[in-house]
């Protein structure tokens, strides 16, 4: 009989994170294992989980004013699914999911962390979250995205049963000589720590003195797909599919990384595609890819 494993996100948001921890839920499938994404709330624009089954613990659309009024309903649809299979695993993916973890006994409790979530709060929440975060993850078994949060998470005194790290998949390997007419490529998405006010300053700096280079911005968001749709030096990918993906970075020279943090493998993903990736001088996960890299 297949063990069947719960994997819980706060919604399905096209996001990096959102596609790693799909790929995992994916790879849980391919190794034996029943593996069923539930989303806590809805959301425009949807990441397929194909072919995995869906769940969803409410229709309404997640936002900060839901994830507080609409968690009782949560709570409530949550408690009935997991009495109907008490002997499942269940794996929580992002903090606002943890607040299922004290109804989830700790040998059937995991959590996926693909980075120090709390380093992403305004300075007057951080030290709150780090510690919710923290002593949360002490009820069950932590799974790290890469040694780095391995090493930090057992400075903070969490025990991790294992890293699995994320590295270029055979999708972005590959074809490395192809024909590269695009200069730079960046990933706009919205979040302070994603550092879109560089990449626009970069992007105005370009049209003022070098007009001549190409950039691509890789976005999933609709506003700064519609600021640069009038430049034709730019080329703009409004949430493009894992093989149109593949093929702009086959056709990338360097892929400019502007994140503060960044747990999953954007870097990686352009490593495999045989771009240079350029990371800022910033703490957090990409230190990670720099060193491996060496």
């Amino acid at each position: 009989m297949k063990k069947l494993v719960f994997i819980v996100v706060p919604s399905l948001k096209i996001t990096g994170g959102t596609k790693e921890i799909v790929t995992l839920s994916r790879d849980i499938a391919a190794a034996g294992g029943e593996a069923r994404v539930i989303a806590m709330w809805r959301t425009k624009d949807e990441i397929s989980c194909h072919p995995l089954p869906v769940d969803y613990l409410s229709s309404a659309a997640i936002s900060p004013k839901q994830v507080i009024a609409g968690m009782p309903g949560v709570l409530g649809r949550f408690l009935k699914m997991k009495k109907h299979h008490s002997d499942a695993q269940w794996m929580l993916s992002h903090y606002v999911t943890y607040a299922l973890a004290p109804f989830i006994g700790g040998n059937r409790l995991w959590f996926f962390v693909q980075d120090l979530e709390w380093t992403f709060a305004p300075p007057r929440f951080r030290g709150i979250l780090r510690r919710l975060i923290l002593s949360t993850l002490t009820r069950g078994r932590t799974l790290a995205a890469n040694s780095y949060l391995a090493s930090a998470l057992t400075h903070h005194g969490v025990r991790v049963a294992a890293t699995i790290p994320i590295w270029a998949s055979p999708d972005f390997q590959g074809a490395l000589d192809g024909r590269r007419d695009i200069d730079i490529i960046l990933v706009m998405r919205r979040g302070a720590h994603k550092r879109v006010d560089i990449a626009e300053r970069i992007l105005s700096l370009k049209r003022q003195s070098h007009p001549h280079l190409r950039m691509a911005v890789i976005t999933p968001n609709d506003e700064f797909a519609e600021a640069f749709r009038g430049d034709a030096s730019v080329d703009i990918f409004l949430r493009p599919t894992v093989g149109e993906m593949r093929a702009i970075y086959e056709r990338a020279r360097v892929f400019l990384l502007l994140s503060e943090h960044e747990g999953f493998g954007l870097p990686p993903r352009g490593d495999g595609s045989g771009l240079r990736t350029a990371l800022p001088r910033c703490r957090g996960c990409t230190r990670i890819y720099a060193r491996r890299a060496c």
